[in-house]
């Protein structure tokens, strides 16, 4: 640090940061070369270093964390010089680059950038520097979405990211994932408590810990948020209800228990759909203009009405379970299904065949 020099022309504030550990003491960004190229650029100028500032593996996308950077930014005055070794090593996103240089100018100060050869201490420094901060931007979105398409790749050819997921195991080429057996049998438990019983997360891995069930390798207990993640893994339709707070038609989500239960009105309308598919042989749109007819609430609030497709994605989804029993009434009626791929069968013992009525008609001549 040099000491006060009445000669010096400039107090310089100068910022540094790297983004891993690794980078502290290696490579041309290490914080040692960084401060290095502000003393010099400090010498060559006859400007004096008041501070150096530094983020020691931060990365420059986020804020909150660099604490190092806030206090800088407290600690500058009218007429400093704030010095950087690149603007990347500012920030990495544009808004907060052009917030974090209006902060800096606003206060009198002018922001150099060594790298670039740049200063907001003229029009032409300013118009670069916004422009330097958008490239940087653009390599960082560059960067992040490299990986994520390497990251991509390798789960689509079913290679292991990190830490085994409960229920695989690596195959024997060390990279790929297979299903673990013993696992999967815990895996299934899970799955038929959450959907068949309606148990909570938190119910579940109790009682998963109660049946003395060991836990996933990086674990020594049974916790809900690991369960939750087992079950969305293993059930990719599966929508978090405590994220939502929504369930499906027939239920509603129980704010206290975080789970559904079953919606009494609905639950009727579910089995007075099935009941006229089931005994009278309705055809999807008939049970459409019935219910709209009647004034029965539509299936959602953004739904303006019933839908013959609705209806018949109701019906195959509850017709089949225990909760909504249905019993095997053939219909009487001669209306046909306007979509036989989904029409009930019927029972031609049960069909009654209307006899033809004739009718004679006398004219007087």
């Amino acid at each position: 640090m040099n000491e006060p020099n009445s000669n010096f022309t400039k107090n310089i504030i100068v910022y540094t940061r790297v983004s891993t550990q690794k980078q502290i003491g290696d490579g041309h960004l290490s914080l040692d070369h960084q401060v290095d190229k502000a003393k010099k650029y400090a010498e060559y100028h006859n400007c004096r270093i008041k501070r150096v500032f530094t983020d020691k593996g931060i990365s420059g996308r986020e804020m909150n964390n660099r604490k190092a950077l806030l206090s800088a930014l407290e600690y500058i005055e009218y007429g400093d010089l704030f010095v950087i070794y690149s603007l990347s090593r500012l920030s990495r996103n544009i808004r907060q680059c052009l917030k974090l240089i209006d902060q800096i100018t606003a206060k009198g100060a002018t922001i150099v950038s060594l790298t670039e050869e740049l200063d907001t201490g003229s029009p032409t420094g300013k118009l670069m520097i916004n422009l330097m901060a958008s490239f940087a931007q653009w390599e960082s979105d560059q960067t992040s979405k490299r990986v994520k398409d390497i990251m991509d790749a390798k789960r689509a050819r079913g290679e292991c990211i990190g830490r085994i997921p409960y229920g695989y195991k690596l195959g024997p080429d060390g990279k790929l994932l297979v299903l673990n057996p013993r696992e999967q049998i815990i895996v299934k438990r899970i799955i038929k408590m959450r959907n068949e019983q309606l148990m909570s997360f938190r119910k579940i891995s109790t009682a998963l810990e109660e049946s003395g069930i060991p836990p996933g390798r990086y674990s020594t207990k049974w916790r809900h948020g690991s369960v939750l993640i087992i079950y969305k893994r293993h059930t990719p339709e599966y929508k978090t209800l405590k994220n939502s707070g929504k369930a499906p038609y027939g239920y509603k989500y129980d704010k206290k228990t975080k789970t559904r239960v079953k919606h009494p009105q609905q639950q009727r309308v579910i089995k007075r759909i099935i009941d006229m598919r089931g005994r009278t042989n309705m055809s999807w749109e008939q049970i459409a203009i019935q219910l709209n007819t009647d004034g029965v609430p539509p299936i959602s609030s953004k739904a303006e009405q019933w839908y013959h497709t609705t209806i018949a994605n109701l019906y195959k989804k509850y017709s089949n379970t225990s909760d909504i029993p249905i019993k095997a009434v053939a219909s009487t009626s001669t209306s046909s299904s306007t979509n036989p791929s989904i029409s009930t069968p019927l029972n031609k013992s049960l069909v009654t065949i209307p006899t033809p009525t004739i009718r004679i008609v006398i004219r007087k001549t």
